[in-house]
This record gives C-alpha cells, sequence and structure tokens, in this order.
C-alpha cells in the first residue's frame, strides 16, 4: 500500500468519526468531567494528599486508562476503596512512598493483565463485592462522623449537602449531583464571605514528577503488600463497573478483562509519577458518559482533558470552596456506594450468601479491605464446597408422566421399573450419598437415571457410575440414562462409561427412557 492510499484512508477515517461520533464524545467527555470534578476534589482531600492528588489521579489515569484499556466507554478516576487505602497510608509512609506503592499497584495490574487473571478476578462471588462496597462506605462514613461530632452546626450543614445531593439527583438530572453544592458553596464564599476552611487553591500548571525509580526499587519489600492491596481493589472495581457498563451499552463489543487491566494499570503508573491518586473505572462517571451519548474511546480522553483545563486556568477556584461541602459530598458518595438492591434482599437469600457478604461488611471495617476479601473468598468456597455435597437423589412416581386416563395401565408395571431423579453435583464428596440412594435398585427389572439437573461429574463420580452399572449387569437389572448434558456425556465417553452402560441405554427424554423400560418389562 502507498504512501497516498494511507493518506486518503486516514482522512476517510477521521471525517467518518466527526460525522458519526464527534458530537457524543464531546458530550460524553464534558459531563464525565463535570462528574468528576466534585468526586476527585472529594477523594483527593479525604485521602489525606489534597484536592490536587485526586485531580490529578483522574487527569492522567483517565487519559491513560482510556487510550489503553479494554473497556471503551469507562471512565477512570479515584473511587472509594483506593482512597480509602491510601488514606490509611497517609500517616504511616512519606508522600513519596505513597505515590511509589501507587506506581507499583499499576505495575502489578499490568501483569495481572498479560497474565490474563481478568476473568479470573470477575469470578469473585457476588456476597463478596457486595459486602466489600457496603464496608468501603461503611469505613469513608467511619472516618468523616468523628469530625463532624464535634460541632453541631458543621453536622447540620454536611446533612444539608446530603439532602441537597439526593434532592439534584432526583429533580435535576442533568446537573451532576455533587456539582450542586459546589456550585452553592463557592456562590456563597463570594457573596457573603463567610469566614469558613476553604481547600485552597489546586496546583496550577502542569504537576511534576513525584517518582524515582531509586526509591521505587529501594522501597519495594516493604511496599509491596499495599501495593498488592491497592492493584487487586481497583481491578475488582475497574471489572466490576465495565460488566455494568456492557449491559447499558448497545451495539458495542463486551470489554477486554485483561486488556482492561493493562490499561488501568499504565494510569495508575501515570498518576502516581505525575502525584495523583490511585484510580479505577468510575460507575457514576462511566454511565454519565454512556447516557450523553459516547461513542468511542476518545470520550475518556476529552474527559481528562477538560479537568487538565479546569487545574490550569481555573485552580484558584478552590479558594472559595469549603472543605464542609466536600465532607459533605464525600459522604453522599458513601451512601451511593451502598448496595441497598442485595441488602433489601436479604429475606430471600441464601443463607451462606448472607454470612459471607455480613462477614465481608465486618472484616472490611474492622481489619482491612484486602483481608476482608481474601477471608470472604475462602469462607464463599467452603460454603459452596458443602452446597455442592448436597446431592438430592428422588425417586420419582412413573405414573406421574402419564395422563390420568392412561395411568392406571402403568400401575402394574411400577414396581419393576425405578424412576430416580438426581440434582446437583456428582462428585467426591456427594457419591456415597449416590451409592446408598441407589442400592435398594436390585428388586426392579429397569432402573431410570433422570440426571438432567446434574451439573457437574468428576472422577470418584464416575467411579460409581461405573459400579453402579457393573451391580445391575450382575444382578439381571437393565440401567437407563435420560437427559445427560452434552459436557457430561463426553466425559463418561471418555471414561467408557457409555460403553459399559450400552450407547442405545441413553435417551435426551425421560419419556423416550420411561417408554423404552416399558417395552422390557412387557415383553
Amino acid at each position: 500500500m502507498n504512501r497516498s492510499s494511507l493518506k486518503f484512508g486516514f482522512i476517510a477515517k477521521i471525517k467518518n468519526y466527526c460525522s458519526t461520533s464527534i458530537k457524543g464524545d464531546l458530550l460524553g467527555g464534558i459531563t464525565s468531567a463535570f462528574v468528576a470534578l466534585p468526586t476527585a476534589m472529594a477523594f483527593g482531600l479525604s485521602s489525606g494528599l489534597g484536592v490536587s492528588a485526586g485531580l490529578y489521579g483522574s487527569i492522567f489515569a483517565g487519559f491513560f486508562a482510556a487510550l489503553l484499556g479494554g473497556a471503551v466507554l469507562q471512565i477512570t478516576g479515584p473511587t472509594g476503596p483506593g482512597a480509602v487505602i491510601i488514606a490509611s497510608l497517609v500517616p504511616n509512609l512519606s508522600v513519596s512512598d505513597v505515590f511509589t506503592v501507587v506506581v507499583l499497584s499499576g505495575c502489578i495490574q499490568i501483569l495481572f493483565g498479560l497474565s490474563r487473571l481478568g476473568k479470573f478476578i470477575e469470578y469473585i462471588p457476588y456476597p463478596v463485592i457486595s459486602g466489600f462496597m457496603t464496608g468501603v462506605a461503611a469505613l469513608i462514613v467511619k472516618e468523616q462522623l468523628p469530625s463532624l461530632m464535634t460541632d453541631s452546626r458543621l453536622f447540620v450543614v454536611v446533612f444539608f449537602i446530603i439532602v441537597l445531593c439526593f434532592l439534584s439527583a432526583k429533580y435535576v438530572p442533568q446537573i451532576p449531583a455533587a456539582m450542586v453544592p459546589v456550585i452553592l458553596g463557592i456562590t456563597v464564599s463570594l457573596i457573603f464571605k463567610h469566614n469558613l476552611p476553604m481547600i485552597g487553591g489546586f496546583a496550577v500548571g502542569i504537576p511534576t514528577l513525584q517518582f524515582s525509580i531509586y526509591s521505587l526499587f529501594e522501597r519495594i519489600p516493604q511496599l509491596l503488600v499495599p501495593a498488592f492491596s491497592l492493584a487487586l481493589l481497583c481491578s475488582i472495581d475497574s471489572l466490576l463497573t465495565a460488566s455494568i457498563l456492557d449491559s447499558l451499552q448497545q451495539g458495542v463489543s463486551p470489554h477486554d478483562s485483561n486488556r482492561e487491566l493493562i490499561g488501568q494499570g499504565m494510569g495508575n503508573i501515570m498518576s502516581g509519577m505525575f502525584g495523583g491518586l490511585s484510580a479505577a473505572g468510575a460507575t457514576i462517571r462511566s454511565i454519565a458518559n454512556v447516557k450523553a451519548g459516547a461513542r468511542t474511546r476518545i470520550s475518556g480522553m476529552i474527559h481528562s482533558f477538560v479537568l487538565l483545563l479546569l487545574v490550569l486556568f481555573a485552580g484558584g477556584i478552590g479558594n472559595y470552596i469549603p472543605k464542609v461541602v466536600l465532607s459533605g459530598v464525600i459522604l453522599y458518595i458513601a451512601i451511593t456506594i451502598v448496595d441497598y438492591n442485595n441488602l433489601k434482599r436479604i429475606p430471600a437469600t441464601p443463607i451462606a450468601d448472607v454470612i459471607v457478604m455480613l462477614v465481608t461488611i465486618v472484616l472490611t471495617v474492622i481489619t482491612g479491605l484486602l483481608q476482608a476479601i481474601v477471608v470472604a473468598f475462602f469462607l464463599s468456597s467452603i460454603l459452596f464446597m458443602i452446597k455442592m455435597t448436597q446431592l438430592e437423589v428422588q425417586r420419582v412416581s412413573l405414573e406421574g408422566h402419564f395422563p390420568v386416563k392412561e395411568r392406571q395401565k402403568i400401575l402394574p408395571f411400577s414396581k419393576k421399573i425405578v424412576l430416580f431423579e438426581i440434582k446437583g453435583a456428582l462428585f467426591f464428596g456427594s457419591s456415597p450419598q449416590l451409592v446408598k440412594e441407589l442400592s435398594q435398585f436390585t428388586e426392579s427389572k429397569v432402573v431410570i437415571l433422570k440426571m438432567y439437573a446434574v451439573l457437574v461429574i468428576d472422577q470418584t463420580g464416575l467411579k460409581v457410575l461405573e459400579m453402579l452399572s457393573v451391580e445391575a449387569n450382575s444382578s439381571g437389572v437393565i440401567l437407563l440414562v435420560s437427559g445427560v448434558s452434552e459436557q457430561i456425556k463426553k466425559s463418561l465417553d471418555r471414561a467408557s462409561i457409555t460403553t459399559l452402560i450400552g450407547e442405545d441405554h441413553f435417551f435426551p427424554h425421560p419419556m423416550e427412557a420411561i417408554k423404552r423400560a416399558l417395552e422390557i418389562v412387557q415383553g
């Protein structure tokens, strides 16, 4: 292909983008930037690193995650889990070390992506995720309340700001809810000149490098654990948001988990290098981007560019934003993080899932985010294993498969044909139960196993079926099998159990097996 063809092809792509996507991307990028502005400032302030760190996190991580990530319309910036971890590090580490942790966490996220761990992270059970998010909300409230409880007037103002945010979200959805109290706070400061503590001006200009390779290699042993915690939690947060966005987008390919982790990792590396907070895919900002009409990843880069312009040319506005406003905003965000839908469903939720969720919430508040997720994940796995061993083997009425008029004809054969329905996982933990339940079938002429609800079978389960088949043959009993899934049938084929039972003894539907059984006992 010659250079002229490449040039015209590039121009054609630009024209096509301008005609189909640029309007939506501009609206999405600008809208999500104004949604991100108060949120980034609030998380920056609550982390202890200042509002500039929150804004730089949105700018740098937001740009590079949009450019390189696998979730096209996802907006990246500081979020609750990351801000909570950073806040716990600030009292114990130097500022340089905190930013080194952010850089290290980005490197670990890239390793996650290159190792193709994205899909595995998505397998974390939802009760763990739900409890984790509610626990993060509780942590944020726990950090903010002590300073508010000492001043009743401050408490009333913050309560008013939270109510204002909710009213704005309900009645003026076109304006980001968190922006309303910020605008009101600026207006009050300018008009009434109240002597309230302000957040102070943003650092105006391009940020300087806050990180050195030397400090990275020198401090890795001390900083690796918090960096891993940050990487894991930000990865979970990002992939959860990406999954939510997939359900909202029409005609857009699902996100690429591994590429998204690489993009998020590069975003956090750049954010940490230039003094920004750790970042992850942000649900509210990303939904705002989609609903505003964004079409491509350029919308995320526009979001970062708009925030950069605000930092460069409107940094002094921070001198007019009262700190109490951002305290109210951060508490509003905490309240919205809580998984209310899952809490409402507790009465109808399996007790094992409720236990996992509640343990996650409590451990998140008491021990920390990473410890909570690890313990809850293992607890969830143990409870799942216990549930899997609960194999249900039930003798089913033969007559119930026939119309009422025909049941009388079937009755004489009901003792010669035994029908068992098996539900659950047929593996080492549940196989003894199957042997016990089916040990009485030697009186019958035909035994039918309905296995449509058998989801999993392991080597022990295969061995049990083999033993049952051998015992049936030695006792003169014919074993028929119905409703076996394609996956389990392949396992039976590989283990030669299909041959042992007989290929012609397998039927897709129970009625076909019953008709064959009737033919056997009748003649």
